[in-house]
């Protein structure tokens, strides 16, 4: 090495150890940095909360970040010795949050409000007074605070949801009316708080609030029709029919308005169903329902539309060549879509699930307390019914199952397994509905609902599911034909032909 190089070497290590304190402290800072900066990126929300005469030790929350992905991620949070809490979240344009404290049966809480970018509220209440207390205080709190008045007026003192329903035996003409004042006066107090909101939330909210209406209406029109005269469009006056043309356009805002989305999509139904019945032909193929869904939509909502149905299709019937078309299409059109990877997951998920793949293993109680495991049935075809004693399809599918049940009432190979998804706590009622429905089969209970492992490890989002398992405990078919279609006689035949597989 040369002198030059020595020297400098030198000069440069006094340079060094002069400064050093000063660059060891900025090397301090910059390491701080890296380690809190993902954590700053992930909190752009922030919920802070104290209650007051708490009827739990916790609270929960539970947000949906993406439309596609219900009920979305819980999270609990435990109060600290002044029962507060603190909720911090990184979300995108949008999510929703819904909150629960005490039991199931109480009404403290909240169900799926807005989030947006920024918000960063403080929240009071009294928990044996939730709805006269509960206040917000802090950046975007006047959108909270307008939840709460809507939610006072709306379901507090006129109870319209309940009195909705309840109109439904009322000449359709007088349910229309009643739907009217609701649309009118939720709306006026929406416009009340108008120049306190962000524009974004008042878009959004407003098509939620149309599409609220609009649904009832639609719910109205079938709970009028009688089974000699189906419920068309058609059907309604030209007067009646004045909501569609005041409904907001489809853009990239309103795509994101829940109430709205399932308006189209129960308005597309009924006029797809309505062609059907014309033509005198069955249900659409997926692929069909995809070109509808191209017809129907445009932009964002179409994206959103398209995804959601394919997602449904994959979560009821799994992995059926039609569906893997319709699956395959999306993602060619949309490659970079914000439901590809949620898309992604459920295709996983049911590709597990596949004809011919080994049935997931599990081991539950009898209503006698007894252990019984799926394995215990090899070499027989079992039948899954994964049911609650508090759901009304899975009732209503009780009494056809008896047809088939009684078809293979001497057949020793065949099981009828229903799994049921009460609580535990909701045991008692569980085995009155077994005794009241008349239900004959072998029964076993998830303790844990659709939070047990069995119900995450066979994707139960909804019930009644059910799938039938061949006699070497492998998957034969998800979601077979219900036992009230065509007097059971689809499900029999989908049951003998996999009796049949030896």
């Amino acid at each position: 090495m040369s002198l030059l190089h020595i020297h400098g070497l030198n000069y440069s290590l006094s340079i060094f150890y002069q400064f050093k304190p000063i660059l060891m402290h900025t090397f301090r800072i910059l390491f701080c940095l890296l380690l809190t900066g993902s954590a700053w990126a992930q909190t752009n929300v922030t919920i802070r909360g104290t209650i007051t005469n708490p009827l739990a030790e916790t609270v929960t929350f539970r947000v949906q970040k993406n439309p596609l992905d219900y009920p979305g991620e819980t999270i609990e949070l435990r109060l600290d010795k002044a029962h507060s809490f603190e909720l911090k979240t990184n979300i995108g344009q949008l999510a929703r949050v819904s909150f629960k404290h005490g039991s199931e049966e109480s009404e403290n809480g909240f169900d799926t409000w807005i989030l947006e970018p920024g918000d960063d509220v403080v929240m009071t209440v009294d928990a044996k007074k939730f709805w006269e207390t509960l206040r917000f205080t802090g950046k975007n709190a006047d959108k909270f605070n307008y939840y709460v008045a809507d939610y006072v007026e709306s379901d507090i003192k006129r109870k319209w949801g309940e009195r909705a329903y309840g109109n439904r035996q009322l000449p359709i003409e007088q349910q229309y009316a009643f739907l009217d004042t609701i649309e009118r006066v939720k709306l006026q107090l929406l416009e009340q708080y108008r120049p306190k909101v962000s524009p974004f939330f008042y878009t959004v909210w407003y098509a939620d609030t149309k599409g609220m209406v609009a649904n009832y209406r639609l719910g109205a029109l079938f709970s009028n029709a009688s089974a000699s005269s189906p419920p068309t469009l058609a059907s309604l006056s030209p007067v009646l029919r004045q909501f569609m043309d005041s409904m907001p356009t489809q853009n990239d805002t309103t795509a994101l308005a829940d109430n709205y989305v399932g308006y189209l999509t129960q308005l597309n139904w009924v006029a797809t169903n309505d062609m059907l019945k014309a033509m005198r032909r069955g249900p659409l193929k997926s692929a069909e329902q995809v070109a509808m869904t191209r017809l129907s939509y445009q932009g964002k909502m179409l994206e959103r539309q398209w995804a959601d149905g394919v997602s449904g299709s994959l979560a009821y019937y799994g992995i059926t060549p039609d569906i893997q078309q319709s699956y395959d299409e999306f993602n060619r059109v949309y490659p970079n879509s914000e439901y590809k990877s949620l898309l992604e997951k459920k295709y996983t998920t049911k590709l597990a699930m596949s004809k011919g793949r080994p049935a997931f293993p599990f081991t539950l109680l009898t209503e006698q307390g007894n252990k019984v495991s799926l394995a215990d049935f090899k070499g027989k075809v079992v039948y899954i019914d994964f049911w609650a004693h508090w759901c009304g399809p899975c009732i209503s599918e009780m009494k056809p199952s008896k047809v088939v049940k009684a078809h293979f009432a001497n057949n020793p190979d065949i099981v009828f397994l229903y799994l049921s998804l009460d609580q535990e706590k909701h045991r008692d009622k569980w085995l009155a509905a077994i005794k009241q429905h008349d239900i004959k089969g072998l029964h076993v209970i998830a303790p844990g609902g659709f939070g047990d492992p069995v119900a995450k490890s066979y994707d139960i989002n909804g019930i009644p599911s059910y799938f039938v398992i061949d006699r070497a405990g492998r998957f034969y078919a998800v979601n077979p034909p219900r036992a009230s279609e065509d007097n059971g006689k689809p499900l029999i035949a989908v049951l003998e032909k996999a009796l049949a597989e030896k």
